[in-house]
């Protein structure tokens, strides 16, 4: 028949592993429950930390921002009397810090991101790099426009390429524009702003002049209004004689002339 589990000798054994089986299953629940815990309550406290570190972090990076702002705002960067490479070298420095300061704000905003706390926006770092850029802009446009302008002067009549010229100068005057809008008047701005329209109004001179419809007569009108006598010809004439004779004061006019020219031919 059927053997009663009374008769069983391990069947007391077994009831007994079964319940230290669960005791200790019991046991290891309320380890792991108070390891969470633990764990939890460190987090916690962790966070804790982080926040007040960052509580000194941020303001000490402000402040950096400060420092560096009143180093762009330093009058030097609107003078007359500062010297080109002194002023560039000091750009570039300024560059650099910049760039130092961005790269610390990005690391504790995505610190605070993990940490899921609310992101600094770091307003004065976007100011600091608008008043640097924009002095940046004015004064190595300035350097790089003297640079291309010592090599046009020289070009002789025949050789001056007006449309290059003509699309460099538009470039170089936005900045000039932009300066003009954003700084106080400055030396150095109208510098910038009074050599490039001089080259952008000279190039339209250089276009009429070729014109192969002028005649002799076109060109005697020309010279009456130049009150000047020259020869574009001439090997020595190059695109500073033009300057210097001050066409651009007179760009319309000699426009004109050239346009009635081949209106006449």
């Amino acid at each position: 028949g059927i053997k009663s589990t009374k008769d069983d000798p391990t069947s007391g054994r077994a009831l007994d592993r079964n319940k230290n089986l669960l005791t200790n299953v019991i046991q290891s629940i309320a380890k792991l429950s108070t390891l969470i815990s633990n764990v939890e309550n460190f987090q916690d406290s962790k966070l804790d930390s982080f926040r007040k570190t960052f509580d000194e972090l941020i303001p000490k990076l402000n402040s950096e921002i400060e420092g560096i702002h009143k180093e762009v705002n330093n009058e030097i960067f609107l003078s007359g009397d500062a010297e080109m490479t002194d002023v560039l070298k000091r750009l570039d420095d300024l560059d650099d810090k910049y760039n130092g300061l961005e790269k610390t704000s990005l690391k504790y905003q995505s610190w605070q991101e993990v940490l899921q706390i609310n992101q600094t926006s770091f307003e004065n770092l976007d100011q600091l790099r608008d008043d640097l850029k924009i002095r940046a802009d004015m004064w190595r446009s300035l350097s790089t426009w003297e640079d291309k302008q010592q090599e046009w002067v020289k070009l002789q009549f025949a050789k001056i390429d007006a449309k290059s010229i003509s699309d460099e100068a538009d470039k170089y005057a936005k900045v000039a524009n932009r300066v003009e809008k954003v700084l106080p008047p400055n030396p150095i701005g109208e510098k910038l702003k009074t050599l490039v329209d001089t080259f952008r109004g000279t190039m339209p001179v250089v276009i009429a002049l070729r014109n192969k419809d002028i005649e002799e007569s076109h060109m005697q009108e020309i010279k009456d209004l130049l009150q000047t006598d020259f020869d574009k010809d001439d090997s020595n004439f190059t695109l500073n004689s033009l300057i210097e004779m001050n066409v651009v004061q007179f760009q319309e006019e000699i426009q004109l002339i050239s346009t009635q020219a081949s209106q006449e031919a």
